[in-house]
């Protein structure tokens, strides 16, 4: 019994002395523990502040970073120099900053809907856009503002408060007073504060594109050129094998016995065979400048890319195989000599508009001349060739354009002239005609056709 009280004597001893030793001041693992806490709360500390310097950073605009620098500048002159001057720059900077920043704290929970009313329309036609703007979120949303990109101008709304669930509708005047490309979107909501030193977006990615056509007018149809569709006019070319008969000749190894002519080989004594003229749909080359110095003002520009789309389009409501081509820019610094031109996309009249809408002139491009070289060269089958071009062009220019053709292309020289009486003009096999204004094309093409 002696031995087991002497035992727990010990044990109460020892566990007293256990406790007694991690109460003592300074021992290791509460300092080990302190230390791990004031480690993670400098951790922390040191995320927030570089996240709100990266906000800061994002939010600051020019003005912004003018003042956040002559807080930065000043400050420290104001307390090494004492320049009270120094001192007054770093006080009201700091205090705009402080002021700006409590404009702009906050989240608007907003959801932004775009909408428009068409998306393709004439140059001069009216067509709107609308922008519904919902509070989504559970408190009421301050005032704010959102902006609405369009092409090179910027639609501001200013939004009012909106209670939970409210919306707000706005009408969008789009530019349509040109023909262009014009982007929609994509809409922005901003939080700024009055002196425009800090500005936090919200984007939302809906964009729409706005194609602004130009005006085109309805002209004949034409069936000049040697090579003919159906009912068009016979070429010069001779096929063994089609379907509109020419003449007769002697059979040859290699032909075929469906086209020997029974009764004619009967009466000749010898085989003979049918030729035939070739005969293929009409193929339609609509060649547009986009130089500069082809065109005496812009107004001239904009009415030889009508034509040009006039025509194109009567060509494809024609059934036609219409190419329209324009000449590629040349790189500033390209030494290579290289030029090129491309077609638009002719798969209909919309996307032969929606090309068109998108050109404009070239300070440094391919001359009409080499436009309609590397036109001739890569397009096969042309049986017309459409060269629209400005007021500057002399006829040599128009005539040297037109020998780059192949000889069985009817080339005809349209050309927009601001300044001049409508004319049509027969220089060889090269036909010019001169058009002041869009409406003359028709009766024009139809005198030509007749000459």
């Amino acid at each position: 019994m002696a031995t087991t009280s002497r035992t727990r004597t010990t044990d109460t001893t020892f566990r007293e002395r256990t406790y007694s030793r991690t109460r003592r001041p300074g021992d290791t693992t509460t300092s080990r523990t302190a230390a791990t806490g004031s480690r993670r709360t400098l951790r922390r500390v040191t995320r927030r502040v570089r996240s709100g310097r990266r906000w800061l950073a994002r939010a600051l605009t020019p003005t912004g970073w003018l003042a956040f620098s002559g807080f930065v500048v000043a400050l420290p002159v104001a307390a090494i120099w004492g320049w009270a001057e120094a001192g007054a720059i770093a006080a009201v900077s700091a205090v705009a900053i402080v002021v700006a920043v409590l404009f702009v704290l906050g989240h608007r929970e907003y959801h932004v809907d775009l909408a428009m009313v068409r998306d393709r329309v004439v140059v001069g036609d009216d067509t709107t856009g609308s922008v519904v703007v919902t509070n989504v979120g559970r408190r009421v949303a301050l005032p704010g503002r959102v902006e609405i990109p369009m092409g090179d101008a910027l639609a501001v709304i200013d939004i009012p408060l909106l209670r939970p669930g409210s919306a707000h509708t706005a009408k969008l005047a789009l530019p349509t007073d040109r023909r262009s490309v014009v982007p929609v979107g994509p809409v922005r909501a901003v939080r700024a504060d009055p002196l425009s030193l800090l500005r936090i977006e919200t984007v939302w990615p809906q964009t729409y594109t706005l194609f602004v056509h130009p005006v085109t007018t309805a002209v004949p149809a034409t069936n000049a050129g040697f090579i003919r569709d159906l009912e068009g006019n016979p070429t010069s070319a001779i096929a063994d094998d089609d379907i509109s008969f020419h003449a007769l000749r002697e059979y040859a190894p290699g032909d075929s016995m469906r086209h020997i002519h029974w009764k004619a080989t009967a009466r000749a004594g010898t085989l003979m065979v049918r030729q035939f003229e070739q005969t293929r749909r009409s193929r339609i080359a609509v060649v547009l400048s986009l130089c500069e110095q082809d065109f005496a003002e812009p107004d001239e520009f904009e009415l030889a890319v009508s034509l040009a789309g006039s025509l194109a389009i009567a060509a494809r409501r024609a059934n036609r195989e219409v190419d329209l081509i324009v000449p590629e820019a040349i790189p500033e610094f390209d030494n290579t000599g290289r030029r090129s031109v491309r077609a638009l996309a002719a798969l209909s009249p919309r996307t032969l508009l929606d090309g068109l809408s998108g050109v404009d002139r070239l300070a440094n491009c391919p001359r009409l001349i080499q436009t309609a070289e590397l036109a001739g060269h890569g397009t096969h089958g042309l049986s017309v060739a459409f060269v629209v071009c400005g007021s500057t062009l002399a006829l040599a220019e128009l005539q040297s354009a037109a020998l780059r053709f192949p000889m069985d292309v009817q080339v005809v020289a349209v050309v927009a002239d601001l300044g001049h009486a409508p004319k049509v003009s027969v220089l060889g096999d090269l036909t010019v005609v001169r058009v002041p204004m869009l409406d003359d094309l028709r009766q024009l093409l139809i005198k030509g056709d007749k000459s």
